[in-house]
């Protein structure tokens, strides 16, 4: 169904495609099979990530706690431990990939960490009260080094092969995957825990070790594709310490809506279940079901906003409605207790999708193609920052329970994301609406760069001797000049 989508998305590009003598279609990176073969190889090189990341929340502490004789409070470290390193290792990993590693052997090193941390893990299932909680720990924490930077290594893989017309589908796909990456562990975890809790940790390995196996797909296509098409000079530049100072301070404002929004929906839904038993006096298991509602909707919405925002353009105004509609969200469930609460739920999970179809694609419309990975850690690892403080917070309102504020304290994340958004809009405006385009416009600008690149392809296959001679890069100017000489 994906793949429809943006096979469909792609094939009302306007942008040329190039043709390649003797380069079979699947690996001309112009062909909508190629870019294909990338979202695939996307998609699945963060699946084992995700499916693994809530494992701990699948099995629960019915199971996790009488397996290693532990507590909730112990317990609560399989989630800190992945949880602490990624507030900065993001960004080292994105610097990395930019910087030394590409992203090629970037995937196939984080995609490395995370098999390696799951396989950890599993491990400890063998004398759990022995000494395994602790390999557990240490299991998470090694899977906690690559977990974050395989997304980055993720998207910039998106970045780099996909035209910025067709970025908002693209990155709208990986993300409904990997809400199914979550949503498929919480429907098997529990039923193969039940078995046995090792059995489940060991089929956490095997969805990490399918990820490992694409990471290496898409190392190759990465190959083939820069055989084709080598990178530009600005995509092979190297991106050093200072760049990141010089960032626009548009990007920097787009991080701030980023942490904002997303404290507003993940920081929410850990503690939505109990903010539904208080208000709506529902019970827990029905509160538990309304509270996974955004991520089946994200499941579907996120790539068929995506494939609108392509179509459409203005990603700053889809992404300022998205973040006021979630205030609005907030503020129902506060003040309209008679609705149904997944009414709002849909609409945040709603929001949550026009955001991740609309924010992530202005990336790469900010920084250079060689700053991709860095720009996308930044955005991470300072998103990790504020979900790690904000839950404390929280917890702290929550403790002395006024719901109340913590509901307003969501609308008002909410609300300043709205605000930032309408100041990088405005700002924009001023500057020549160089992110805030149409789809019409970028499909001008992607066809107008293609044009450039095979003009450029054209350039390498001239005598660079004529060049020197005449100072000239026009084909014009040399027939005037052998004319010359043989005169």
């Amino acid at each position: 169904f994906f793949l429809c989508i943006l096979s469909d998305s792609m094939s009302h590009s306007d942008a040329s495609e190039h043709t390649h003598s003797g380069v079979p279609n699947v690996f001309n990176p112009e062909s909508n099979l190629f870019k294909l073969c990338i979202l695939v190889g996307a998609c699945f090189l963060t699946f084992g990530s995700y499916y693994c990341y809530d494992i701990v929340g699948a099995l629960s502490s019915v199971l996790l706690n009488p397996f290693y004789d532990i507590n909730n409070t112990q317990e609560s470290f399989l989630y800190a431990v992945y949880s602490l390193p990624n507030t900065v290792l993001p960004f080292f990993g994105g610097l990395l990939v930019d910087k030394y590693l590409g992203v090629k052997f970037g995937g196939i090193l984080f995609g490395g960490l995370v098999f390696a941390g799951q396989v950890i893990w599993a491990t400890s299932a063998f004398f759990p009260t022995s000494g395994g909680f602790y390999l557990a720990i240490f299991g998470r924490f090694i899977f906690g080094l690559g977990g974050e930077s395989l997304s980055v290594t993720q998207s910039a893989y998106c970045g780099k092969w996909f035209h910025k017309n067709q970025l908002g589908t693209a990155f709208g796909i990986t993300l409904a995957f990997a809400r199914i990456g979550s949503a498929i562990n919480f429907l098997i975890t529990p039923f193969l825990g039940n078995e046995s809790v090792g059995l489940a940790l060991w089929f956490g390995v095997l969805t990490c070790f399918v990820s490992v196996l694409f990471s290496f797909q898409l190392a190759f296509f990465d190959w083939r594709g820069e055989k084709v098409k080598p990178p530009s000079t600005a995509e092979s530049d190297v991106i050093h310490f200072k760049d990141i100072l010089q960032f626009r301070y548009t990007l920097w404002f787009l991080i701030g809506v980023c942490v904002l929004f997303y404290i507003s929906v993940f920081v929410w839904l850990q503690n939505a279940v109990a903010y539904f038993v208080f208000a709506y006096e529902i019970s827990n298991n029905r509160a538990g079901i309304v509270v996974s509602v955004p991520y089946f909707v994200a499941a579907v919405a996120a790539p068929t906003f995506g494939i609108i925002i392509d179509k459409v353009g203005m990603v700053l105004l889809w992404l300022a409605f998205a973040c006021l509609l979630n205030c609005v969200n907030m503020l129902i469930m506060l003040w309209v207790t008679v609705i149904p609460p997944i009414i709002p739920m849909l609409s945040v999970g709603i929001s949550y999708s026009m955001v991740a179809a609309s924010l992530w694609p202005c990336i790469p419309l900010i920084v250079k193609p060689h700053e991709l990975g860095t720009a996308y850690g930044l955005f991470f690892a300072i998103q990790n920052i504020g979900l790690f403080f904000a839950p404390l917070i929280i917890g702290s309102i929550t403790s002395t329970g006024y719901y109340s504020a913590m509901m307003i304290a969501f609308a008002e994340c909410s609300f300043l994301a709205f605000a930032l958004t309408v100041s990088v809009a405005v700002c924009d405006f001023f500057e020549g609406r160089k992110i805030n385009k149409t789809g019409k416009e970028m499909k001008e600008q992607a066809a107008a760069e293609a044009k450039a690149a095979e003009d450029s392809d054209d350039l390498t296959e001239i005598d660079p001797l004529l060049i020197k001679k005449t100072g000239s890069v026009n084909p014009d100017d040399y027939g005037r000049y052998i004319q010359d000489e043989y005169d």
